[in-house]
């Protein structure tokens, strides 16, 4: 909070807030302008399956037996079992309020059965404006190419499969959409890296091509962050508001229904850009390192 303890408000309740990981990234990246994206097309992806015993399974082939050992590092993210990821079926309605923003013929959708890390990066990601993951997700702060979102852990046959899409999966796409939505834990964090700001998801989608990255700071609850989501979209997208406008909007929306709600629950979310997109965002960016 900022001011005096009789008139003290939260900093979004007066500001909108954006973070570069660097001054160099301003100065590198070209502005462009809200909708210069490849395509209008929306990728979304929700409620992965990551247990055996998931409903959605029944009437597929019996699940794939125990998971082989890990046999490497880079197989580190796959140490978590299934039984230790929890469903999260309201990302499924936070992607159904978002596809409810757009014409039916712009969204693809992956859910369910679908949304598994083969399905994901089968996907040319180049032709979405906007790119929306909601699933789990880890990250190692001291080897950020194993920070990972953690998709399906059982495909359409009921087959047990690879989940995590790694920092380094990331790396090989190239990204024209103006929003990359990471809705999973702790997405914004990584390694800090002094001129870079904090290596990880975030920083690779940024790095790829993303015009705005939206990361999490902590675990949000799955209802709130899907109130903040819905709301930011639909500033975004039908209120033409620029990305840092729209998160502002919607953090402050929260702040009205539930004035007394502890930031931990709606202020998870941080925006990232790699250009400004409008004289307001100079006002209201935060550069994070500067170094």
């Amino acid at each position: 909070r900022t001011g005096h303890a009789a008139s003290a408000s939260y900093f979004i309740e007066q500001h909108d807030v954006a973070f570069a990981a660097a001054v160099w990234w301003l100065m590198a990246h070209q502005p462009r302008p809200s909708g210069a994206a490849a395509s209008t097309r929306v990728l979304l992806v929700s409620d992965p399956i990551y247990n055996a015993d998931d409903e959605r399974l029944k009437g597929a082939a019996s699940p794939a037996g125990a998971r082989k050992p890990a046999e490497s590092i880079t197989d580190w993210p796959e140490l978590f079992q299934a039984a230790d990821l929890k469903r999260l079926p309201w990302t499924a309605r936070e992607t159904a309020m978002i596809a409810a923003l757009v014409p039916a013929a712009l969204v693809d959708q992956l859910s369910g059965a679908t949304a598994t890390r083969a399905r994901l990066l089968s996907v040319d990601w180049s032709h979405y404006r906007i790119i929306h993951l909601a699933s789990h997700g880890v990250v190692d702060a001291s080897m950020p190419q194993l920070s990972a979102l953690l998709l399906g852990a059982y495909d359409e046959r009921g087959q047990r499969v690879e989940q995590a899409v790694r920092v380094a999966d990331l790396e090989f796409f190239t990204l024209n959409a103006d929003i990359v939505a990471l809705a999973a834990c702790d997405t914004a964090l990584g390694l800090d890296v002094a001129g870079e700001g904090s290596v990880g998801l975030a920083y690779t989608a940024l790095a790829r091509g993303a015009g705005a990255v939206i990361g999490s700071l902590w675990q949000a609850p799955d209802e709130m962050s899907a109130h903040v989501m819905t709301e930011f979209y639909r500033g975004f997208l039908h209120n033409h508001l620029s990305p840092s406008g729209a998160l502002g909007s919607a953090m402050r929306g929260e702040l009205v229904r539930n004035p007394q709600a502890d930031p931990a629950l709606w202020a998870a979310f941080q925006l990232s850009v790699s250009h400004l997109q409008s004289r307001t965002e100079v006002q209201s960016i935060n550069v994070s390192d500067s170094n």
